[in-house]
């Protein structure tokens, strides 16, 4: 099974039969963004400002009464690749939330859970093999259902009307529910299957701040470190390999151009070069370190009511960590727009965001992606 286990992580790309991404078949899948509605309605540029998000400890101060929330997203996803094309629908909840000041004082504490990786997938193929001196079609699959979730424990303190400073403990947990099966065209040979569950686990760090070193500009920064994951086989109960998760930095501003209009952006740096040595060990592309720039705008229509019915706009661009052929270099951009209200007295809320989004690695692999976010929030 140490074998499967092996073939399993550093499966080489196959032709579709259907899958979430194309793009989350290497290492540990495709990466999630940590962001509520509102921030991916901005296009993450607002990300570091957004108190619902899980990318700055120092943003929950942000949150003008205890708020719990939940985003689920739909994805309308097309593939592409040399194998041909494939089409497929799916959905998550990428984002919950739970948190709010304490009292009247300048603490605010928050939980949350986010998508860290995404790795569901479905692969096949079909070879011919000689068997007892006679060619037998074999038809091949290799899937996988699961990734990692980052749970999140945060806390902000208000130094000042200016400063907010944040941090936050993170566990990283998840497991791959993984599957080999070969099937046979001449019934006198029965298909196989092998499967495994692969499990992960660590502990990370992170802080940051917000600050406002002028009355329409804020900034904020954000650091954070994880720690490496083992990878157990639940059938040997061993570990397979020890793979390093990233350090990330990130940087961001926000500036309120009128009362009508806010616009800001980030750029965050990710060192997932740390898992590069595990995942060539085990026969794998390896990982690179990545990039992402996110700029975008929120538009009140109403300056006295600015969460009825905003518009807001934005765009992104990132590099993603796992090649799907050795040097590859995969990236996603996307453009989104977005809206929200708030309703029963400002107890309840709702936000959309509409994303469109491509990714690419070379000229052989591409996908095209609808992203339907619906965020449900309350303040009881």
């Amino acid at each position: 099974m140490r074998a499967t286990g092996l073939l399993l992580l550093a499966v080489v790309p196959l032709p579709l039969a259907a899958q979430s991404s194309q793009f989350g078949v290497r290492g540990f899948g495709l990466p999630g963004r940590e962001l509520s509605a509102r921030a991916l309605g901005t296009g993450g540029g607002f990300a570091l400002f957004d108190g619902e998000s899980s990318r700055n400890p120092a943003s929950i101060a942000a949150i003008p009464a205890f708020t719990a929330s939940f985003a689920g997203m739909q994805n309308w996803r097309t593939s592409e690749n040399p194998a041909g094309e494939a089409t497929v629908k799916t959905n998550r909840f990428p984002q919950v939330f739970v948190g709010g000041r304490l009292g009247r004082s300048n603490v605010w504490l928050a939980g949350s859970i986010s998508n860290y990786t995404d790795r569901d997938f479905r692969l096949a193929t079909q070879d011919t093999i000689d068997l007892r001196g006679e060619p037998v079609a074999v038809f091949d699959t290799v899937g996988s259902t699961g990734g990692l979730n980052d749970l999140r424990l945060a806390a902000a303190w208000g130094l000042g009307p200016r400063l907010t400073v944040g941090a936050a403990i993170h566990a990283v947990t998840g497991s791959n529910r993984m599957t080999i099966r070969r099937g046979f065209s001449d019934t006198l040979y029965q298909p196989v299957q092998e499967s495994a569950e692969l499990e992960y686990g660590t502990f990370g760090l992170s802080a940051g701040l917000w600050a406002k070193p002028l009355v329409n500009v804020a900034v904020a920064l954000s650091a954070r470190l994880d720690g490496s994951t083992d990878i157990q086989v639940d059938s040997i109960g061993a570990s397979l390999a020890e793979v390093g998760l990233p350090a990330t930095v990130s940087g961001g501003a926000l500036w309120t151009a009128s009362r009508r209009l806010t616009v800001g952006g980030q750029v965050t740096w990710r060192g997932w070069s740390r898992a590069d040595e595990g995942f060539e060990d085990l026969g794998g592309t390896g990982a690179g370190n990545t990039l992402e720039l996110a700029g975008g705008l929120e538009f009140y229509r109403n300056p006295e009511r600015p969460l009825r019915f905003p518009f807001r706009a934005g765009l992104h661009w990132t590099q993603l960590p796992f090649p799907l052929e050795p040097g590859g270099d995969p990236a996603e951009f996307g453009i989104a727009v977005g809206t929200g209200t708030r309703f029963a007295a400002e107890r309840g809320g709702i936000d959309l965001a509409l994303e469109r989004v491509w990714r690419s690695e070379g000229s052989d692999y591409s996908e095209q992606a609808w992203l339907l976010t619906i965020g449900i929030s309350v303040r009881p």
